[in-house]
């Protein structure tokens, strides 16, 4: 049995604002093969992370710090409510995060919110999970639900029953220092025009933006690329067609990472060293060539539209995350994206990409 101490984590539970307990499954894990790992959440945790609930129609999310005893994570809360969507998931924990293998399905996971907003994460393995009910009072009956404890009842566990909320227009809070005195938060609003900016610094040719596509075919362990140049003097009908046998990408990835200007997908931050670290391709271990995770981006040289089509491979990994088998996908993503959509005007997260 390994040794955990259930002590110490139940007295952290007793002083937090926020519990969330889950159990974890393979669709967290990522073991299924549909998406990447990261926590699925039930609609009624959107406390634990955010001021109000999330509206069909629109994504949100919010980057937090967990710790987790000797490191830490910066992650990411997101609620996906836009198409067919409407779930919350717990995401960005790195490559060599310790609790999202396939060993830990059926162990619980614990999120806290502390009352000062810091989160804590800890993990329960099955072997003690009959010991961790009985030394906690906590029962089954908490999985899948959050407990709000009073601040001057810490010592209580109240949990909350949140399945039917209703959604209302979210305000901003300020808080007050004195009568004269309003602080106010307030976020960038990036204009969608960045991205043009952000390409245009980065890459100074079409051939260099074509170059750019070569690459991401290679940090996906493509074979074969081929960049096809069709009425390329025919104003109107011209295109340029890029096709590669790489592993493509699946829905997760392209909203997540390839939507994401600035991803470090590819070199993400050490939890335990802070400095980072090369994710080497998943078949032929490549250094990836990308760097900046904008290269992108730079592809509006090339033309107004772009069309985006992918298949992506499904991978079985073992528990030192070697593949050990791969499948095709029975279904194609297809995403287009009109850079003329892209004004100045408006604000980066209202133009829509389908």
């Amino acid at each position: 049995m390994m040794e955990q101490n259930i002590p110490y984590i139940i007295s952290k539970l007793k002083r937090a604002k926020i519990i969330f307990l889950k159990l974890i499954t393979a669709n967290d894990t990522g073991a299924t093969g549909a998406h990447q790992a990261g926590f699925h959440l039930p609609k009624n945790s959107w406390r634990l992370f955010f001021d109000s609930p999330g509206i069909k129609g629109y994504n949100k999310d919010k980057y937090i710090t967990i710790r987790w005893g000797s490191f830490s994570t910066e992650s990411r809360a997101i609620y996906y409510g836009k198409g067919t969507r409407n779930e919350y998931r717990l995401t960005r924990f790195g490559l060599h995060f310790p609790y999202l293998q396939e060993q830990n399905i059926g162990d619980i996971l614990i999120i806290i919110r502390n009352f000062d907003d810091t989160y804590e994460g800890f993990i329960i393995f099955k072997e003690n999970i009959l010991s961790f009910w009985m030394e906690s009072g906590l029962s089954e009956n908490n999985l899948n639900t959050i407990t709000i404890n009073a601040p001057e009842k810490l010592e209580d566990f109240q949990p909350v029953n949140n399945d039917e909320i209703q959604i209302t227009e979210s305000t901003q809070i300020t808080e007050l220092i004195n009568q004269n005195d309003e602080i106010k938060e307030k976020t960038f609003r990036p204009k969608a025009h960045i991205l043009s900016l952000l390409g245009d610094e980065l890459i100074k040719s079409p051939v260099m933006a074509i170059y750019e596509l070569v690459k991401n075919a290679y940090d996906a362990d493509a074979m074969h690329v081929n960049v096809n140049f069709n009425n390329i003097d025919l104003l109107g009908i011209a295109s340029i067609s890029v096709e590669d046998d790489g592993t493509g990408m699946t829905s997760d990835i392209i909203e997540n990472v390839w939507l994401e200007p600035g991803s470090d997908f590819r070199k993400p931050v050490d939890p335990f060293t802070s400095s980072r670290r090369i994710i080497k391709s998943p078949i032929y271990h490549r250094v990836p060539m990308g760097e900046k995770g904008i290269g992108r981006f730079a592809v509006h040289k090339l033309g107004t539209e772009i069309k985006l089509i992918t298949r992506p491979l499904l991978f079985t990994k073992d528990k030192e995350g070697n593949v050990i088998s791969t499948s095709l996908a029975d279904y194609e993503i297809d995403l287009s994206i009109n850079w003329n959509h892209f004004s100045q005007s408006k604000p980066l997260s209202d133009i829509p990409v389908s």
